[in-house]
């Protein structure tokens, strides 16, 4: 039940129905492009040239058209599903779309017995989140003759954009640069080397975002969220070296291993999460009914407005719940939910190491038999913590200090 108490059963279950309509489904769609020009310049020296770009859509649809969703409960004075009909709470706006360009150029010197390869590359990505629960509304009834005969609804909710913004999006932009060297270095006709060393810079753009001073004026014990700035660039550095030794020299017994750091990719979800939950570029709006013990306790008088049937056009469902169609970063709001990255943010980064042994069996056909060992240790990792947990007194860590 979206807005008050939830119901032990799902809206299709033995319990309950849902018409057609209330159903949806996925559509993900990839588009990519490739250029590869790879070019031997002399005897000695190539050049790799590499440039990509892909667009990623995942984006939900429903055969519905734009109609608020609504739960009828089954009259007895609990949560109980009866039916539910109209578009998918989830679905309308509900989307991630990607855009990413990677350039990436190496050049290859060889050298007598050494292998020398030094390049960089450069990525930009774009991610838009769109996410609009009760983006047509959302009605829930006490029962069927509530809902027949227009008595006024328990609940009503509508997230919408501000400004007339129809689907509004939280956007998070950013760069990669890389530089990288490598050297393989065959030391004997058993032992080879492979060392080399990286560093990754990375670059956000602010011009997405707009601070919420509502929100930056909450103190978490001297700690403050500012949803208006993406983390300060850093540069992460990634060292790396590696062995491979042919133990008999005959290439049937073989040693390897190595040890460095990695850096994964960028959560884009943690970040999205900040603009969408900044509260200003969308708003949900809500007026609810609250029961104790199966009691109705308190009923929002707004909901007085929508006896007599079901209003469908978002502008009449604000105008009625009187909420806000504009905002500014002095004025801010606060949502219901907060989430902000941190301004020292780093890429996550391991350090793993690896020892192992691959043997090739004397058969006719060709077998090996490997035995490995491999210890990873997290350098940087992300971590979610919750502001609103009071650790200013060890007792007190269950409590919530506001919440």
């Amino acid at each position: 039940m979206d807005g008050g108490p939830s119901s032990a059963f799902a809206r299709t279950s033995d319990h309950s129905m849902a018409f057609a309509n209330s159903m949806y489904a996925m559509d993900n769609l990839v588009h990519s492009f490739t250029f590869d020009l790879n070019s031997r310049i002399s005897e000695k020296l190539s050049n790799q040239f590499l440039a990509t770009y892909s667009k990623l859509d995942d984006q939900r649809f429903t055969n519905s058209s734009p109609f608020p969703f609504i739960d009828i409960l089954d009259g007895t004075g609990t949560t109980s599903n009866y039916m539910s009909l109209g578009e998918e709470l989830f679905t309308h706006n509900n989307a991630v779309h990607n855009k990413i360009w990677n350039i990436k150029d190496d050049v290859t010197y060889f050298t007598g017995n050494h292998k020398i390869t030094a390049g960089m590359k450069f990525e930009h990505q774009m991610a838009d989140n769109s996410y609009m629960r009760n983006g047509t509304g959302y009605y829930r009834y006490a029962s069927v003759n509530d809902f027949l005969t227009g008595a006024a609804p328990e609940i009503v909710c509508l997230t919408y954009g501000y400004n007339g913004e129809k689907n509004p999006t939280s956007r998070v932009q950013f760069n990669t640069l890389g530089i990288y060297g490598q050297d393989e270095w065959q030391v004997n006709n058993k032992l080879k080397l492979t060392y080399g060393v990286r560093f990754d810079g990375l670059f956000f753009n602010n011009s997405d975002l707009m601070r919420n001073n509502a929100i930056y004026n909450l103190d978490y014990n001297g700690r403050h969220i500012d949803t208006g700035k993406w983390p300060s660039s850093s540069l992460t550095v990634s060292p790396r070296i590696g062995f491979t030794y042919d133990v008999l020299g005959n290439k049937t017994l073989k040693l390897r291993g190595g040890t460095g750091f990695f850096s994964g990719r960028l959560p884009l979800v943690f970040f999205t999460n900040m603009p969408t939950n900044s509260g200003m570029i969308q708003n949900i709006a809500t007026a609810v009914t609250k029961y104790k013990n199966g009691v109705v306790t308190y009923s929002d008088p707004r909901l007085a407005q929508f006896a007599g049937g079901i209003v469908t056009d978002p502008a009449d469902i604000i105008n009625k719940l009187g909420a806000p169609t504009t905002i500014t970063p002095a004025q801010g709001t606060l949502p219901s939910s907060i989430a902000g990255v941190d301004r020292n943010f780093k890429m996550p980064q391991v350090w793993k190491s690896s020892i192992a042994v691959d043997y090739v069996l004397p058969t006719s056909f060709p077998w090996t038999v490997s035995g490995e060992f491999i210890y990873t240790k997290k350098i940087n990792d992300v971590l979610l913590t919750n502001y609103n947990i009071n650790t200013s007194d060890v007792a007190n860590w269950a409590r919530l200090n506001g919440a």
